[in-house]
């Protein structure tokens, strides 16, 4: 008996190594740390929203947002919040010290790509609707500024993955935004503007 223990210890340490891997991971709760798969899965861990209110520096917001202007923030709104279609946010720009100000144009699960117009200039299109500024002018990118959008375009065979977003200026030629770094997170959103 003790021959054939010795011959099946390596059998005998995997089963126990599974069992007790098993029972951790069902003590835990999941397979690994949970991430959020979709904007209804939001952690109500710390709901806790700061309201500040900062000056608006630069043109990009133009027509909705205008240099100078004070504005109220609602830091930490998006821990606790949804994200939602045209929703004015604060995001940091990487390397720069003051964050960007920015609407959220496309959702996690939206179909979106880029299209030619008859000026040779790139519609950006959601959902088969050509995305316009606030006041309705569309968005019309130049070869080199629709690069980085075509680029995720074609990575992500068009739809935008679970918590990614869109988000532009006001200007129809594009500004420091997605058309220049790409989609986003929701989790480096710093807050809402009110």
């Amino acid at each position: 008996m003790i021959h054939l223990a010795r011959k099946n210890t390596p059998l005998l340490l995997l089963i126990l190594a599974i069992i007790v891997c098993s029972l951790y991971f069902a003590l835990r709760g999941s397979w690994g740390e949970k991430k959020i798969s979709s904007t209804s899965e939001i952690s109500k861990k710390d709901c806790t929203v700061t309201q500040t209110t900062e000056t608006v520096s630069g043109n990009s917001m133009m027509g909705l947002l205008e240099n100078g202007q004070e504005i109220t923030v609602l830091k930490g709104y998006y821990r606790c919040n949804e994200v939602k279609r045209n929703d004015t946010i604060i995001y940091p720009y990487a390397g720069n010290p003051i964050p960007i100000v920015k609407s959220v144009k496309a959702l996690p699960w939206d179909r979106f790509g880029l299209k030619k117009d008859k000026t040779g200039l790139w519609n950006i299109l959601v959902n088969d609707v050509i995305l316009t500024t606030s006041n309705g002018t569309p968005y019309a990118l130049s070869e080199p500024k629709s690069k980085m959008l075509a680029l995720y375009a074609d990575s992500y065979h068009g739809v935008i993955p679970a918590d990614a977003y869109i988000i532009l200026g006001n200007l129809p030629g594009g500004t420091m935004d997605s058309t220049q770094f790409g989609l986003v997170n929701r989790v480096d959103f710093i807050g809402k503007v009110q």
